[in-house]
């Protein structure tokens, strides 16, 4: 039985978040902070892959790029034009396959998913799908879970005991994620990392999670590992004092990279 993702079970996911507004709106602002300062979008074609509530292609549209979004769960694609109608965006929304996508060669000029990659068995077949819909010069912005932190391990756990949401999903440390994407023939131009409430345990208690808002709020921009982004989340004090250091990526929950079809 493959261990790809099936669409009848996202279609119990996205119904079962049905009613959370918040979700809706979150902004993987750092992801996107990458993006922007590297690539002005404006004017630009994107394609979002299995974008789920649409919240980072609302985002681009509003900076001025036309964006389709594709996801092959109905509900997913029910929930993004709600995104996009509360929103006051316009969003291309297609219920289709990422392993073979309804669009012709070199349709895109950015092609980006977060949390999308990590649910297949050969991530390497998914990319090449990515690589034909990009235009030459074109971008690919990808995120995923970071391989070394508690998250993979409660993960693993529940994947054993059948209870993993998803039925199956995979991570990747820095270093993997740039040689899969490098030998998809794209070229790696920034790498990045975000987020420490997974490795840092004690970031979930209430008061010192207060505490260290507090202490990222007082920091009003911080130089991640990938670019500059406003101080909007518990794991900016660390980024900003790891600075552009490498270490950085063998710590944090996500990890990503922005690469060029070569």
């Amino acid at each position: 039985m493959s261990r790809d993702p099936q669409s009848d079970t996202w279609d119990k996911v996205w119904e079962s978040r049905k009613g959370d507004s918040t979700e809706m709106a979150m902004l993987h602002d750092r992801m996107m902070a990458v993006l922007t300062d590297v690539v002005d979008v404006k004017g630009k074609a994107a394609l979002e892959v299995g974008a789920g509530r649409g919240a980072d292609s609302a985002h681009l549209s509003r900076l001025g790029a036309t964006v389709t979004v594709l996801d092959f769960s109905s509900e997913s694609c029910k929930q993004m034009r709600k995104t996009a109608e509360q929103l006051g965006v316009d969003l291309n929304v297609v219920e289709g396959d990422a392993t073979a996508m309804p669009f012709p060669a070199g349709s895109f000029d950015i092609v980006f998913h977060q949390g999308f990659l990590e649910h297949f068995e050969d991530p390497a077949a998914i990319l090449s799908e990515q690589y034909r819909v990009l235009r030459p010069g074109g971008y690919l912005l990808i995120d995923v879970p970071q391989k070394y932190t508690l998250y993979t391990l409660r993960k693993k756990i529940a994947i054993m005991r059948k209870t993993w949401f998803g039925g199956w999903e995979t991570q990747f440390s820095i270093g993997q994620l740039e040689k899969l994407v490098s030998s998809c023939n794209f070229k790696v131009i920034r790498s990045y990392g975000w987020g420490f409430t997974g490795s840092f345990v004690f970031l979930r208690r209430p008061g010192i999670r207060r505490m260290w808002i507090r202490v990222a709020q007082g920091l009003r921009s911080v130089r991640g590992a990938g670019g500059r982004s406003e101080a909007t989340d518990e794991a900016a004090p660390i980024t900003g004092t790891m600075g552009q250091k490498r270490y950085a990526l063998w710590l944090v929950d996500n990890v990503g990279v922005l690469a060029q079809k070569k």
